[in-house]
């Protein structure tokens, strides 16, 4: 399995794991719209949030197969003032193909995350996960990751 960056081919690639994530988020919550349907506009917000926020994008393959991809933004800054002013880097969204899940793709592609998080200058990486997804909670505990802020909803009306 290699990890690397980027390049034009890997859209496709890139395109189906995002719409694997998103279905799964899906999955966990209703309201969160079909993969395929906002794929493209959500990859061209990430590009552009990548131009923003001094992003990259890293794709694992394995025998010339897209597995997995993170992004990470490596520029960040609180967007409150009672957050403070400490800037972060943020990872965007991580994912591994089903098939290849528990053989270490997503450490590695995390590790290349924080790697380009430390070469930002930045001392903390922060993403979010959604609450009832309990694997990826737990493989990002795993990674050393915290709770920094938890984000309640309540329903008010059915």
């Amino acid at each position: 399995m290699t990890v690397r960056e980027f390049v034009a081919a890997d859209l496709p690639g890139v395109r189906a794991c995002f719409i694997e994530l998103q279905n799964v988020e899906r999955a966990l919550d209703s309201r969160i719209p079909d993969g395929a349907s906002i794929a493209d506009a959500y990859l061209e917000g990430l590009r552009h949030r990548c131009g923003l926020y001094a992003g990259r994008l890293f794709v694992a393959e394995e025998e010339g197969r897209l597995i997995g991809f993170v992004s990470v933004l490596g520029a960040c800054i609180p967007d409150s003032p009672d957050d403070g002013s400490t800037p972060f880097a943020y990872v965007d969204d991580l994912v591994v193909v089903e098939a290849y899940r528990g053989r270490g793709v997503g450490q590695a592609l995390l590790r290349r995350a924080e790697a380009h998080a430390t070469a930002c200058g930045r001392s903390f990486l922060r993403l979010r996960v959604k609450g009832g997804n309990q694997p990826a909670r737990d493989f990002y505990a795993r990674a050393g990751f915290t709770e920094y802020e938890v984000e309640l909803e309540k329903r008010l009306h059915d």
